[in-house]
């Protein structure tokens, strides 16, 4: 079974920074999810900076040994 983890998509993702993002996406794995996900739809006005932001933090964090 996989933990699906999901970052909000309608405060951190549309109005946060990218720093809160990829903070948001470290704590979620961190608290063993196992794919980062967002917790519903994104909006057409979501940066794609913080889409981009959740996707590396994803990488940089997601890596299991």
């Amino acid at each position: 079974m996989k933990i699906l983890g999901n970052i909000n998509s309608k405060r951190t993702l549309l109005f946060g920074t990218q720093d809160e993002v990829t903070n948001e996406v470290k704590v979620a794995i961190k608290a063993g999810v196992d794919m980062v996900e967002p917790g519903c739809g994104i909006a057409p006005q979501t940066p794609t900076s913080n889409i981009k932001a959740m996707v590396e933090a994803a990488k940089k964090f997601g890596v299991k040994a």
